[in-house]
């Protein structure tokens, strides 16, 4: 287990992991990521840059010239490869991604890490690093060489599509009556049945409601009672499609797949694809 790190970076990320770390044995000091102190930096021999992503390469050249020998650096961004750190290795350095499966907002109080995976990659003795640093923040170490695009295209899917889905979600119960509060507390609520349900049967089994079932006289009552709210129908319609796509995989009929397509006017049913799911 690692004695210290430093946190490079006080934003929503950098802020979270220095917090939730304090909570145990690791020693953890922070810095400034725009202009990070050079005494901290040159002390350190584990460091995470939690910066923004488009700027973690030009971090790393800066304080590059600062580091000890093995010194291991991370960043924790699930869009950038470690290779964004070139710099510290051709000075020696060792160097990976930690990248937390979790969602952070400003203002947010997070309920913290436990539950989530943090994916690791980079140089074997970064990575030793980046296990020590994901088991103290109550994560799952995951080895896999996949961060990128696609991998953050795939968080930001779920994370982001979460909110947003919620956010229309509030404005239609709040048309209804609700006040805001209840129905963010609501809908809140409702999401942590489904994250249990993913965690215990996975997907798609964890799928539930009108689509799953093939239930197509209520598909076409939720889009009769939408039709005055053109935002809400639309992206209503938007996630029926792919709904449908997870029914599929779930085993609804092609018959009963048809007839909810053509009440939301999609498409025509592409064939079911396999619904082998990879394991680690």
């Amino acid at each position: 287990m690692i004695e210290s790190l430093l946190v490079v970076g006080r934003g929503s990320l950098g802020r979270a992991v220095a917090r939730v770390l304090r909570r145990g044995t690791i020693r953890v000091t922070t810095t400034s990521g725009r202009s990070p102190s050079a005494r901290a930096i040159r002390s350190a021999r584990a460091i995470l840059l939690a910066v923004p992503d488009p700027v973690i390469s030009l971090v790393s050249e800066a304080i590059a010239p600062l580091i000890a020998s093995k010194t291991v650096v991370l960043h924790a961004a699930g869009s950038r490869r470690s290779d964004e750190l070139e710099a510290i290795r051709r000075v020696g350095g060792f160097v990976g991604v930690m990248h937390p499966l979790v969602s952070f907002a400003r203002g947010a109080s997070p309920r913290g890490f436990d539950g989530a995976i943090s994916v690791l990659d980079g140089d074997p003795r970064a990575v030793r690093v980046a296990s020590d640093i994901a088991r103290a923040l109550g994560t799952e170490p995951v080895r896999a060489s996949v961060h990128g695009p696609s991998y953050h295209a795939a968080a930001a899917l779920v994370a982001n599509g979460a909110v947003a889905l919620v956010h229309e979600g509030v404005r239609i119960l709040v048309g209804l009556g609700f006040s805001r509060h209840d129905a963010e507390a609501g809908l809140a609520g409702m999401l942590g049945t489904v994250v249990d349900n993913v965690r215990s049967v996975g997907v798609p089994e964890a799928l539930t409601g009108p689509i799953a079932r093939g239930d197509v006289l209520a598909v076409a009552a939720h889009r009769e009672a939408l039709r005055g709210d053109a935002r809400s129908l639309a992206a209503y319609d938007a996630i029926s499609k792919t709904i449908l796509g997870c029914s599929r995989d779930r085993g609804l009929p092609v018959a009963r797949a048809r007839a909810i397509d053509s009440a939301l006017g999609t498409s025509a049913i592409q064939p079911r694809r396999s619904r082998r799911r990879a394991r680690s």
